[in-house]
């Protein structure tokens, strides 16, 4: 953000790394200034590892491949399976005693991978049932910024009208945390949902402070929408934002409209973008009624900061 203050470092949870589409050849991903490799093994189970070699430092997931259940470094062929552990070289002799790269823990939901920072999981994302849904399209964007602020929009019900222009406002779902959990819902009318003369209400789960899923239905129309807004901390001070939107309802034509949707929804995405940009944490605020659950999410995020 723009001001020298900002929330406490990375937090710890479940953040996306990558869409996981292909990754029969090993994928690079960062996550909170670890360099990471992500790749998939011979039964198809995604793994993220640390990205350089511990024998020469060559970075495994610029020209390093897959091999059965096998990583395989670039440089010098040297394999390295699920665990980490180096089970040999290139030349076909032993590994170096004690040569591994460093795991890190990994889910999927939706096609997405995500991997876990902070020692081992302690709460899990929820599964997504996809019957009758598009697959994931994904918009991103690196950016200046911190996933506790990125998160925080959902409760910030007084930017809704300022920032982005709805109008008639409700809140339908009142804030409830359980655990990393919160769910939370909202009614109102978006400017381009107008012409349609229906308002617009979405159920929010935020699980974490690195998945925020928002199921979107809109009166007297068939069509819903599933987004998923993922801030990946690549520093204490940077993220990569991505959005990603899944479409159900008017059949053949739900495919046809998956991207003109996901640009309308990353466009009010990027209404918040000038402000974050320039702003700063305010570790106290002096909130207003009006403002929404602010106060009771600033508590809620205090278990992402166990070192605290």
């Amino acid at each position: 953000m723009g001001g020298s203050l900002r929330p406490a470092a990375v937090p710890v949870g479940w953040f996306a790394l990558t869409t996981g589409d292909d990754l029969r050849a090993p994928v690079p991903a960062a996550l909170a200034g670890r360099e990471l490799v992500v790749w998939r093994d011979s039964r198809g189970i995604a793994h993220a590892h640390d990205a350089y070699c511990p024998h020469l430092g060559a970075h495994i997931g610029h020209g390093g491949s897959v091999d059965g259940d096998h990583l395989v470094c670039p440089f010098h062929g040297f394999r390295f399976g699920a665990d980490g552990a180096c089970v040999g070289s290139g030349y076909g002799t032993a590994g170096p005693p004690g040569a591994a790269i460093g795991r890190v823990p990994v889910c999927e939901v939706g096609g997405i991978v995500f991997g876990w920072h902070g020692g081992e999981p302690t709460f899990a994302l929820p599964a997504l049932d996809a019957t009758g849904w598009t697959s994931f399209g994904v918009h991103a964007w690196e950016l200046p910024g911190h996933p506790q602020e990125v998160t925080e929009n959902s409760v910030d019900v007084g930017h809704f009208a300022w920032v982005h222009g709805y109008r008639d406002l409700a809140v339908e779902a009142a804030w409830a945390a359980d655990g990393a959990t919160v769910r939370l819902g909202y009614g109102f009318t978006r400017p381009w949902v107008a012409g349609w003369g229906s308002r617009q209400h979405i159920a929010i789960t935020v699980v974490g402070l690195g998945y925020s899923q928002v199921d979107v239905t809109i009166d007297h129309v068939p069509l819903r929408l599933r987004l998923l807004v993922l801030p990946t901390p690549l520093s204490d001070d940077r993220l990569l934002l991505r959005v990603a939107l899944a479409v159900r309802g008017v059949g053949p034509v739900d495919a046809l409209l998956k991207p003109l949707l996901l640009r309308i929804y990353a466009r009010e995405v990027e209404d918040d973008f000038a402000i974050w940009k320039h702003k700063r944490y305010v570790e106290r605020p002096m909130l207003a009624k009006g403002d929404g659950a602010i106060g009771p999410y600033r508590r809620w995020v205090r278990q992402f900061y166990p070192a605290e």
